[in-house]
């Protein structure tokens, strides 16, 4: 239920009553609210229940193998809402690697679109993959094996999707929200690398990917167990726009905080210091183009510039990066 909390700190943005910067959003909690944990456990044990959800196992039984478990992933989008646009994204997908004969691969997406004619072009993706494998003392044995129920990897991050579409489809969001559910992780990416490809090839504008793996597990080998902690992993650079979203959830999920600006109120200068890995200052500079900061050495700590709109949402941090130096040309003398 965290994770799903956080996923929608990000996202919600609908038109609300003016309030005040920081303060939760009302709407946002009473999805939060909606979420239910029995029907996320409900959720994994059905999945569960299909055995072995392998890529390359059964695709004609109706109770059985990932042919049976991707029908009732789409049928479960489609009763949520008219709304959702839900679709099977297929390929064949040749023999090669693990992928051990030519296998139909079907992701399965529902497109709740954008209420915003501007902003609806503009994506955010929340995924998990369906399919499921079984290790063995040399790595993944052969994928088709006869039970590989996949409860944790990756049901869980499958019914916080599915969760998240029930809970979301009678809101308004100005941009478009994709809920997929990925074939072929297990075997090297496969589902979401070909969606990504296709994505590139059409345009698509994605300003996010918020993908749930292995999201059910709260203890560890040793016995410990922490349930109170949700990991975001981010990529590289350390001011990348992936961290600037995880460093966002950081900071906004626990005050339901929308990132849609809509109007701009002001601006915030976030400061670190160039040893640490998140923002540690706020200042709230006003409606301004320009701001100077006294005694602040631009060699100890790194910058970044948020806005503040009339509702108090707030965007995404701009971090100031130093432009690469322009690489330059010498003539030697003979």
């Amino acid at each position: 239920m965290r994770s799903f909390a956080l996923i929608l700190f990000l996202l919600f943005s609908p038109a609300l009553q003016a309030q005040s910067w920081k303060a939760p959003n009302s709407d946002v909690q009473k999805i939060v609210e909606s979420i239910s944990k029995d029907r996320l456990e409900a959720t994994v044990r059905k999945l569960e229940s299909f055995e072995s959800r392998s890529t390359l196992s059964d695709t004609a039984s109706t109770t059985r193998g990932i042919g049976a478990a991707r029908q009732w992933i789409y049928d479960q989008f489609k009763s949520y809402s008219p709304r959702l646009q839900v679709s099977f994204d297929s390929y064949v997908v040749a023999k090669t690697g693990r992928i051990t004969k030519d296998t139909d691969l079907r992701n399965v997406i529902a497109v709740l679109p954008g209420s915003d004619p501007a902003g609806a072009v503009r994506r955010f993706l929340i995924s998990g993959h369906y399919d499921s494998t079984l290790q063995g003392p040399g790595g993944p044995r052969p994928e088709a094996v006869d039970r590989a129920p996949g409860a944790n990897d990756d049901a869980s991050g499958v019914a916080a999707g599915l969760e998240g579409a029930r809970g979301m489809r009678q809101y308004q969001f100005p941009h478009t929200i994709v809920f997929v559910a990925f074939a072929g992780e297990e075997q090297g990416l496969v589902g979401s690398t070909l969606l990504a490809a296709k994505s590139k090839k059409e345009s698509w504008r994605i300003d996010a990917v918020l993908n749930n793996d292995i999201i059910g597990n709260s203890g560890g080998g040793n016995g410990f167990a922490d349930n109170h902690t949700l990991r975001v992993f981010s990529e590289d650079p350390n001011d990348s726009l992936s961290r600037q979203v995880a460093r966002y959830i950081k900071d906004v999920g626990p005050r339901y905080t929308p990132s849609m600006v809509v109007g701009v109120a002001g601006y915030v200068i976030v400061m670190r210091k160039t040893t640490s890995p998140d923002w540690e200052r706020e200042i709230y500079v006003g409606n301004v183009t320009e701001h100077v900061l006294k005694d602040v050495s631009i060699d100890e700590w790194g910058f970044g510039i948020r806005a503040i709109g009339q509702n108090g949402t707030e965007s995404l941090t701009s971090a100031y990066v130093n432009p690469p130096r322009a690489k330059a040309a010498f003539k030697t003398v003979p």
